[in-house]
């Protein structure tokens, strides 16, 4: 499926995207999962340490906003990307890859490492 990416004065150029949607598909559901597992992992980082078990809290320490913002990245790139590979409408982008990034910004802003109320929300 051809894909006109830039457009000056008339021309453009065109790529093909060769590659199949359910890459797309795997990086978004990894990304999620990402996200999510390591937020949960945030509710008991002291017992983690304590036990020695070295989840992904406790292996990212100080560098999970980094972490979790960098998977909510690719998660919505993912997105966008596989709805330019479909050919989706702009309902679609305005729908899911904006209210995907609406929600995943306000979950990783409302969200404190350090409570466990807060990733128990967050989860």
């Amino acid at each position: 499926m051809p894909l006109d990416l830039i457009r000056l004065d008339g021309r453009s150029i065109t790529v093909s995207c060769r590659i199949p949607i359910y890459y797309f598909v795997l990086v978004i559901d990894n990304a999620h999962c990402l996200i999510a597992d390591t937020i949960y992992a945030c509710l008991d980082v002291e017992d983690d340490r304590k036990a020695g078990i070295r989840s992904s809290a406790v292996i990212l320490g100080t560098g999970v906003y980094a972490f979790l913002y960098a998977c909510a990245m690719l998660f919505v790139c993912m997105l966008a990307l596989a709805g330019i590979r479909n050919g989706h409408s702009p309902l679609y982008f305005a729908l899911t890859v904006g209210g995907g990034a609406a929600h995943l910004v306000w979950q990783l802003v409302t969200l404190d490492v350090t409570s466990p109320l807060s990733c128990r929300r967050s989860s």
